[in-house]
């Protein structure tokens, strides 16, 4: 009985995670990844929600509850294209873009609609500039050399993988080895006539 249980619930599990993995989620590009304060850029999207029960959707600055730069419909396919300005007090560094999109349940209330928020980040300034840490007077407050972490992270996984690797060709070899060991054949059992 466990037994039939323990798979089910597998099953289930399994069928949900597959269901989830095959679904669109709302996607967001531009044109640029990097400028300054006022700079305009094309956005568009894809796989955003169609029809009467949904609103525009809304493209903001710094976070889903930030300014909204612009409103767009998307067309029948939920893709849309339409541009925008960067406002003129953005900060220097990292920043996000999100396009957000409700949508009206058969209650009448608004909700997320499916697959949204999708965010696209923008930098403004470039990072590590040598004229922006001039203008600081050598002090680089906002930006920071690069640590190597990066290359540190490549080489654990580069390193995982091949023990990895490693762990399957071991478990491999003995699967092989014990295999042929049993398939030696063995004498024929004498009969009682």
């Amino acid at each position: 009985m466990s037994m039939v249980l323990f798979v089910a619930g597998a099953f289930f599990l399994l069928s949900a995670m597959a269901a989830f993995a095959c679904t669109n989620l709302a996607s967001l590009n531009l044109s640029e990844s990097s400028g300054a304060p006022g700079t305009t850029i094309d956005v568009t999207g894809s796989a955003f929600s169609t029809g009467d029960s949904v609103q525009p959707v809304q493209i903001h600055w710094g976070g889903a509850d930030g300014e909204v730069l612009t409103e767009v419909s998307p067309d029948s396919t939920g893709a849309f294209e339409t541009s925008v300005t960067i406002p003129e007090d953005a900060e220097a560094g990292f920043n996000v873009l999100v396009a957000t999109q409700m949508q009206e349940g058969d209650d009448g209330e608004l909700s997320p609609a499916y697959g949204t928020p999708a965010r696209a980040s923008f930098t403004i300034g470039a990072v590590n500039d040598p004229a922006e840490i001039a203008n600081t007077g050598g002090q680089a407050a906002a930006t920071t050399p690069d640590t190597g972490s990066s290359t540190g992270l490549i080489a654990l996984t580069a390193v995982l993988a091949l023990a990895g690797i490693g762990l399957f060709g071991a478990g491999l070899g003995l699967f092989v080895r014990e295999t042929r060991r049993r398939s030696v054949e063995q004498p024929a059992a004498v009969r009682d006539r």
